[in-house]
């Protein structure tokens, strides 16, 4: 059965600079402790990513910003967004979202009265 498996690479200090066509030329060890290209246990692809970990709490989190426009209140902007995010299979199991910023403020400030 196939399973995909998100990694991340580290290299040594002599290695740091790396051409994408190189990747799968990497050198790995196996548990075993073969050494093998990373081309032979993986397909290397590229995809759009956050450029930094960030965590929370020890829990890797991806922090996403907007600007509302077109008069549309915060109100009906969270919303909106919240009706998404609820949508089914949206969200992969074991991840989940927080609202902060201005929202999370005005939370606390009518929670807090």
């Amino acid at each position: 059965a196939v399973r995909n498996v998100g990694v991340r690479l580290w290299l040594d200090p002599p290695q740091r600079r790396i051409y994408r066509d190189q990747l799968g030329n990497l050198p790995i060890r196996s548990p075993t402790g073969r050494i093998m290209r990373l081309s032979t246990v993986a397909q290397v692809r590229f995809v759009a990513g956050q450029s930094e970990l960030t965590r929370n709490n020890l829990a890797q989190i991806v922090p996403v910003t907007a600007r509302i426009s077109g008069g549309h209140s915060l109100g009906a902007a969270i919303t909106e967004v919240q009706r998404v995010l609820a949508r089914p299979g949206l969200i992969p199991r074991g991840v989940y979202y927080s609202l902060g910023g201005q929202y999370k403020q005005e939370q606390a400030a009518v929670h807090g009265m």
